[in-house]
């Protein structure tokens, strides 16, 4: 692991606070986000940077001493996790390459069903959820 591009550090948020790995190299595609690995969630989460980055600290000597099972849990993650922009870029190179293009699909117009059935009663239904139902 490169370890400028990785950084292990502490999340203060309350009861949420946990261990989290930053890695420079995955992008969220939005410059205002970027992704920790949440180890109590143990997974990958998009977080607001103005929100995140006041609340990230380095880890004291009792969490360096467990660094270790976090990295070991943020290599298993990654193995799984595909970034948003690395998601845009599978499809748009899938489409490009044919196997992913739209097709058209040619629909009989009398199969769509619509909500008006041909009466006269008053086919919208809005729940507002006033009720005690």
């Amino acid at each position: 692991m490169n370890s400028k591009l990785l950084w292990c550090g502490y999340l203060e948020a309350g009861a949420k606070s946990t261990a989290v790995v930053r890695d420079e190299a995955l992008s969220t595609g939005n410059p205002d986000t970027l992704y920790l690995f949440h180890q109590k969630r143990n997974q990958f989460v998009e977080f607001r940077r103005d929100i995140v980055e006041g609340k990230l600290r380095e880890l004291n000597d009792d969490e360096r001493a467990s660094s270790s099972d976090l990295q070991s849990a943020y290599e298993a993650a990654l193995a799984g996790f595909t970034p948003r922009v690395q998601q845009k870029i599978n499809l748009a190179n899938l489409a490009a390459s044919g196997g992913g293009a739209a097709t058209a699909v040619a629909v009989d117009v009398d199969d769509v069903v619509t909500a008006d059935d041909g009466d006269d009663d008053d086919d919208e239904y809005i729940d507002d959820m006033d009720d005690d139902i």
